[in-house]
C-alpha cells in the first residue's frame, strides 16, 4: 500500500511480449496484451492470468496470420473475460476493432470484427478501449481513417457481440477516442484527442447517451500536445482522467491527471 516492491515477474518467449491492460478478478489478475513469440502470425493477442503472487496459471493467444493486439481486459459480472483489440486478421479492412469474450478459463465463447467507418473509410480501423455499462452492454472506443481525417469512433454491442450501433464524434482534422467509462444515470464518457489542422491536440472529453447522441463535451489543453488517456468517474460523479501534456509542466512531456465535471 507504500508503494513497495513485494514482487515482480516478466513473462513471454523469445520474442516481443508487450502487456497494455490488467484488471483484478476474486483470485487473481488478468493480463492482455500481444505476444510475437507464440500465435498464429506476426502477432497475436495474448492473454493470461496470475495468482496473487504472480504465477502464471494460465495463457492464450487469439488472431490470425497479421498482427492482432490486444489493448484492453474486463471481467463482467458472469465472470467472463471481454478483450478489446485491434485486428489486421479478421474483418472487413485493413484494420478493424475487434472484440472477444470468452470463459473464466479464457475459451473463447464469440470474436467479432467491427469496421464502423464501413465503405466509406480507407480501411483502417483501430479498437483502443473498453468498457462494460452496469445493464451488461459493451462500448468499445478507438478511431478510424475517413477521407483522409482520423475520427474518433465509439460502438455499442450486447452480450452476444451484435452490433447496436456505431457513432462518430469530432469535427476537426483528427479526432481519437481512448478510453470509455459508463456514466453514472446512463450512456458513456469518453476521452482522447481532437486536433484542428496544423494545430497540436488538446484533449477531448465527451458523454454520450444510451444512444450515442453527444450530450456535452469539453476540450483541454494549450498550444502545445495534450492527450487524455484514461478516465474514471468518482464517488461524487465526476470525471477523473490522465494523460500527457507538453502545455505546463516541468518537462517536455509530463503526466496529466484532472477532475472535470462535465454535465
Amino acid at each position: 500500500a507504500d508503494g513497495n516492491e513485494v514482487w515482480s515477474q516478466t513473462y513471454g518467449g523469445s520474442k516481443t511480449e508487450v502487456d497494455t491492460s490488467i484488471c483484478a478478478t476474486d483470485d487473481g489478475y488478468l493480463v492482455c496484451g500481444y505476444t510475437e513469440s507464440t500465435g498464429a502470425g506476426e502477432a497475436d493477442i495474448y492473454l493470461f492470468k496470475i495468482d496473487p503472487d504472480g504465477k502464471e496459471l494460465w495463457s492464450k493467444t487469439f488472431g490470425g496470420e497479421l498482427f492482432d493486439i490486444g489493448n484492453t481486459v474486463l471481467v463482467n459480472a458472469d465472470g467472463d473475460i471481454i478483450i478489446g483489440a485491434t485486428t489486421n486478421s479478421f474483418g472487413g479492412g485493413n484494420s478493424d476493432f475487434y472484440v472477444i469474450k470468452t470463459d473464466a478459463d479464457g475459451n473463447q465463447i464469440w470474436a467479432n470484427a467491427y469496421h464502423p467507418t464501413g465503405e466509406h473509410g480507407h480501411g483502417f480501423d483501430w479498437g483502443n478501449g473498453l468498457c462494460l455499462s452496469l445493464d451488461g452492454y459493451i462500448y468499445a472506443v478507438g478511431h478510424s481513417d475517413c477521407d483522409d481525417l482520423m475520427n474518433g469512433y465509439v460502438i455499442k454491442i450486447d452480450a452476444e457481440g451484435k452490433e447496436l450501433w456505431a457513432k462518430s464524434f469530432g469535427n476537426e482534422f483528427y479526432d481519437y477516442a481512448d478510453a470509455v467509462c459508463p456514466a453514472p444515470d446512463g450512456g458513456v464518457y469518453v476521452c482522447g484527442a481532437t486536433k484542428k489542422q496544423f494545430n497540436n491536440n488538446d484533449i477531448y472529453l465527451a458523454r454520450l447517451d444510451v444512444d450515442g447522441n453527444i450530450v456535452t463535451e469539453k476540450k483541454f489543453g494549450d498550444d502545445r500536445a495534450d492527450w487524455a488517456a484514461g478516465i474514471c468517474v468518482t464517488s461524487d460523479g465526476a470525471c477523473v482522467i490522465t494523460g500527457h501534456t507538453k502545455s505546463c509542466g516541468a518537462g517536455s512531456f509530463d503526466v496529466v491527471l484532472a477532475k472535470v465535471n462535465l454535465p
